[in-house]
This record gives C-alpha cells, sequence and structure tokens, in this order.
C-alpha cells in the first residue's frame, strides 16, 4: 500500500489567539478531526503535523508544547531515540540531530528542513493552510513550501472584503486582494461553500490569474462536544421569569457585533415584532451572543439601547464558554442570523445541530444552507420582512415543529467527515505544472 503524504497543517495565528471566531473554530475543530481521534481508527490516514511559522527565522516549525493548548491538541509526540548514527549519517543536519539529542529528542524549535524526523517527509508532502495570511506572510509561506519540495493547499473562506468592502475596514480589501493572488499558485483551493468558490473564481477571472485546482469541501455542523439533537420533541427548556406570566418565546443570535452581522436591522425587526406579540399576549425574549468587533462601537451602543427599551426582553451576553452557549442552544425556541454576508454561516447550521429552527437570509450562502431543511428564510436587510419571519415561527408551534423536524432529520456532516473530504481530496489532486 502506497503510504500517504504527510500533511503540514499550518496554525500560526489561532494558536497564539484564544478568540473563537468563525475561521478560528473551522481551524481546531479540524485539528481534533485530522489528529489522534482519526489516526486512531484508520492508519491509512497521512500524518498530521500542526506546525507554526518562526517570522524572525523565515521557516515552519512544529507546534511547540507551549501553544497546543491554543489549539485544543495534544503537544506532538518525539522520539527520543536519535541515535549516534543518525549524526553520523546525516552530516547536513548533524548540528540539528546533536541539539534535538541534547533534548532528550525533543526539537519543537527547530525548522522543519532541519528536523531529524519530519524533514523527510517534506519532499512530496503538503503544507495546509486554513487560516487567513495577510501582510505578505502568504508569500513566505507558499515560497517555503515550494522550496522545500512541499505541495500547497488553501481552505478558502470567502472573498468579502472584495465583495462587500463597506463592512471592512478600509485596508482590508488590499491586503485580501493580495492574499488571493498570492493563493492563485497554490496546487489546489478548498472553498467552504459553492458561494465561496464563486467569489474565488470571480477575483481569478478579473485579475486574469492562473488558477489552482478548486475543490469545494462545504464545512461541517458539527458542534464538538456537543450530542446531536435528534429528537423532534425536544422542548426548550423551561426558565422562569418573575415579571412577566406571558407566554415567552425565546430566540438566540450568535454572532460576533460587527456590521456585516446586521444587529441594526434585527434589533429594529425585533421591536416590531415584540409589540404586535404583546397585542396578542406573546412575549419575545433576544438573547445575544458574541464578542464586539474592533472599531464596531456603534453597535455596541445600539445593543445598549435596545437593553434599555426592553428591559428584561434583550440580553447581550458576550462572550460565552462553551457549556453556557450550548444551554442557551437547549433553551431558546429558535434562532435568528441576520447576517447579509457571509462565507459560510456556521451558526445556522449550528442551530441545526441543536434542534433549532433558525431564520436566516433568502440569499447567499445562507439560502444555500436553508435549502434542505430547517431554516425560515426571509430578507434580513428589511426589518419589516424580518419580524414577519420572527412572529410566524414565534406564533405558530405547528411551524416550529415542523421546522425542527426537517433540522433533527437532514443530513448534517460532523468534522470527522469534513476532514476526511480534506484528506481525499489532496490526495487525489494532480499536479500542477510548473
Amino acid at each position: 500500500m502506497r503510504c500517504p503524504a504527510a500533511i503540514f497543517y499550518a496554525v500560526s495565528d489561532t494558536v497564539r489567539n484564544p478568540g473563537r471566531s468563525g475561521i478560528q473554530s473551522v481551524v481546531r475543530s479540524l485539528a481534533a478531526a485530522l489528529g489522534a481521534r482519526a489516526l486512531a481508527v484508520d492508519r491509512s490516514l497521512p500524518p498530521i503535523h500542526p506546525v507554526v511559522w518562526n517570522a524572525r527565522g523565515g521557516y515552519f516549525q512544529p507546534l511547540p508544547p507551549r501553544l497546543s493548548l491554543g489549539l485544543g491538541a495534544e503537544p506532538l509526540r518525539e522520539s527520543p531515540d536519535l541515535s549516534w548514527r543518525d549524526l553520523l549519517t546525516q552530516p547536513v543536519t548533524w548540528p540539528a540531530c546533536a541539539v534535538a539529542r541534547l533534548r532528550g529528542g525533543r526539537a519543537h524549535d527547530l525548522p522543519l528542513h532541519w528536523h531529524p524526523r519530519l524533514r523527510r517527509e517534506l519532499s512530496g508532502g503538503w503544507l495546509l493552510l486554513p487560516e487567513l495570511a495577510y501582510s505578505g506572510r502568504a508569500h513566505l509561506f507558499l515560497d517555503y513550501a515550494q522550496h522545500h519540495g512541499l505541495r500547497f493547499a488553501a481552505i478558502f473562506h470567502d472573498a468579502i472584503p472584495l465583495t462587500h468592502p463597506e463592512f471592512c475596514p478600509s485596508e482590508l480589501p488590499g491586503l485580501h486582494a493580495a492574499y488571493m493572488r498570492v493563493l492563485s499558485r497554490a496546487d489546489l483551493i478548498l472553498p467552504n461553500s459553492a458561494d465561496s468558490a464563486a467569489g474565488w473564481h470571480r477575483f481569478v477571472a478579473d485579475e486574469k490569474l492562473p488558477t489552482p485546482a478548486v475543490r469545494v469541501c462545504t464545512l461541517a455542523s458539527e458542534i464538538p462536544g456537543a450530542e446531536r439533537v435528534r429528537d423532534p420533541d425536544d422542548k426548550p427548556i423551561s426558565v422562569s421569569n418573575p415579571t412577566t406570566q406571558l407566554p415567552t418565546i425565546r430566540l438566540l443570535t450568535v454572532s460576533t457585533l460587527e456590521p456585516r452581522k446586521n444587529h441594526a436591522t434585527l434589533l429594529d425587526a425585533f421591536s416590531l415584532a415584540a409589540a404586535d406579540a404583546a397585542r396578542a399576549s406573546l412575549r419575545l425574549e433576544l438573547h445575544l451572543v458574541g464578542a464586539p468587533y474592533v472599531g464596531a462601537r456603534h453597535i455596541m451602543t445600539r445593543v445598549h439601547r435596545a437593553m434599555r427599551e426592553h428591559p428584561g426582553a434583550v440580553f447581550w451576553h458576550e462572550k460565552v464558554e462553551h457549556s453556557r452557549l450550548r444551554q442557551l442552544y437547549r433553551e431558546c425556541d429558535f434562532t435568528v442570523y441576520p447576517s447579509v454576508v457571509e462565507g459560510f454561516g456556521l451558526p445556522v447550521i449550528e442551530s441545526l445541530w441543536f434542534g433549532r429552527p433558525c431564520v436566516c437570509a433568502n440569499f447567499g450562502v445562507m439560502a444555500e444552507n436553508a435549502a434542505s431543511g430547517g431554516c425560515l428564510p426571509a430578507d434580513v436587510r428589511d426589518s419589516h420582512a424580518l419580524a414577519d419571519a420572527i412572529l410566524a415561527l414565534a406564533r405558530s408551534p405547528e411551524l416550529r415543529a415542523k421546522l425542527t423536524a426537517q433540522a433533527v432529520s437532514r443530513p448534517l456532516k460532523t468534522w470527522d467527515e469534513y476532514a476526511r473530504e480534506i484528506v481525499r481530496e489532496i490526495e487525489h489532486c494532480p499536479a500542477r505544472p510548473r
């Protein structure tokens, strides 16, 4: 049996950042799926090595143990059995071998191309980049990979800074365009949705760039550590509210507070829906989860104003632990994801993982995700249309039950399935002419 080529998984930013953005969630979840769990049951999978970029030295190195917790991964286990024969028979790297020998076989701080064991896996292997890489780093990554015989694959998340610059800091479109130009030199692009793939193809066509192989691998829906809800009769956990005796419908929105997530329209829609619901002796609650985006103070101000206007009905939980987020999903009747543009829109299908219907956009990748059921698409750009969708679900237990049944029965991809799809596309990617 042919030995699978090694995959070097570049996680330089995620391991140093405690945040949980959509991309960071993808990086960590894929790392777990590519790691020990998958290898333990299938030895045909390739060796997976998390690596980080050493900016001072200009090289990739194995993931150091001190950064492993940032990835949620076990430290790279290295053989301590380097012998003097290794030193004598590998004269090119004998200084590296000697240093590793003195460290008991541990060589985390060595460049991959000096590493006593991993350097042998470079030629014919792959560098997989799941993160964004701005300010010329993507160029450095690709040059390093090609110089040492590695092929290069990148997970492509979106072209939003180019298609919707109004939602981004002024410098971001230029940085993103430069990053995408570098990716055009890669061997394989792995968009996370058909919508992201369309954004990629438009860019390379407009720039008249050659394009590598492109294979769409839609992201997983699984919430790591949370069992999928399969019971259509799973009801929201009852939470007492001493301020009212009215029946209460709880809405949950999980999203960073940033312009494209469209919180202002959501809050306007909630005000409209809450007023109509009150006239029908029904009470609405809106629970917001998400950290504020840099430069989005005006959204925080709008959220605080809504909390004053609707005391005891609008709650902002900011960043929460995984256990608390799972609890909020279990307590809500349905979720609302009002974002107007996404590369994939993880919160939509994460809501379905918990068996909760989701109100989302009727366009873009959100409509793509909603097509298989469990969602109520609406024009989230219009506060009245969004309010109508919220009211439709709030007033109708039958509609909620119908969408819940669709949510718990539709196929949802796990991270293990996503990881295997990524590996399969890498292993079957034809060589690109140079």
